[in-house]
């Protein structure tokens, strides 16, 4: 997992993601079967924006239900210099940190436009997801949930609580109280203040066999690292969540450049083996996402 530093230059910019946000959500935050649907969320009560490519059982990849429907939105929201930015930004660090996955996106993305003209909208990534307020919501808790269809998920957190709509500023902010994402078992714990760049592979918890339920978001006043004793998780209604841009990738797009077929279906038929050794599985995991360094003694 990767965590960036804050980033100055994108809470500088807050007042413009916040126009973007406002382009992508419309009015629909204030529609009340909106809201219905959305309270009773898998992950939490919020509305989920989901834009860009994919393919799920389909044949052929096509754009989500979402940006179709929503088409001048989405165009309107990806012209902002600030989201072209951010985009720019998010492919850079993926580069840099994770070289054997940013390699493979990229070869993943040049068969799709061979094959169906299509590139990725947000530069190594088919889609975006906002986790975007509701009416009168002070603050999104988009519970944490690792999916062994994704190849990489990075969440970028931007939101802090405020007590309106006007969801992006810092001002209501408890500085004095901090966030963190923990894995108590594993023994890991890593702080998300806002404005912070979070990257991970998502598939990897379920090839080590951690449950989504053992992925806590806690609070911990002022600088202690987290325990089970001196934290507090956070609970829907407590005004201390945060919403999130979320870019990602599902295997699906994965499996046309990994077998030469538009599903797995059709390379079966065709004689492909779709079977995965998980061995073979786990080491091109650590040898694509991590940066391994030889020991310098014997343990």
């Amino acid at each position: 997992m990767f965590r960036s530093f804050r980033a100055q230059w994108l809470m500088d910019l807050a007042d413009e993601v916040e126009v973007a946000h406002d382009i992508l959500v419309g009015g629909d935050s204030s529609s009340d079967s909106i809201r219905k649907l959305c309270r009773d969320g898998l992950r939490g009560p919020h509305m989920p924006i989901i834009i860009g490519h994919h393919r799920q059982s389909s044949k052929r990849p096509h754009l989500t239900a979402w940006h179709h429907q929503h088409q001048a939105r989405v165009d309107t929201f990806m012209e902002q210099p600030v989201i072209k930015r951010i985009i720019n930004w998010i492919t850079d660090v993926v580069e840099i940190v994770f070289p054997g996955i940013a390699h493979q996106f990229k070869q993943d993305a040049k068969w799709h436009e061979e094959h169906y003209g299509i590139k990725p909208m947000f530069g190594l990534f088919w889609n975006l997801c906002l986790n975007a307020w509701l009416k009168d919501q002070k603050s999104i808790h988009c519970g944490p949930h690792a999916d062994k269809k994704i190849s990489l998920e990075v969440c970028y957190c931007d939101f802090s609580n405020r007590p309106n709509i006007d969801v992006f500023g810092l001002e209501n902010l408890n500085h004095h109280q901090r966030t963190w994402i923990v894995i108590w078992e594993a023994g890991v714990a890593v702080q998300l203040p806002p404005w912070v760049l979070a990257m991970y592979p998502s598939a990897l918890f379920y090839h080590f066999n951690i449950d989504v339920d053992e992925i806590k978001f806690v609070t911990v006043d002022g600088d202690e690292r987290p325990t089970p004793q001196n934290s507090q998780p956070i609970r829907d209604g407590d005004g201390e969540g945060r919403g999130s841009f979320v870019f990602f990738n599902q295997s699906t797009m994965r499996h046309g450049p990994a077998t030469g077929f538009n599903t797995l279906e059709d390379a079966e038929a065709n004689g492909v083996s779709c079977v995965i050794d998980y061995g073979e599985s786990i080491q091109d995991a650590f040898t694509r996402c991590l940066i391994l360094k030889p020991l310098d003694h014997e343990l």
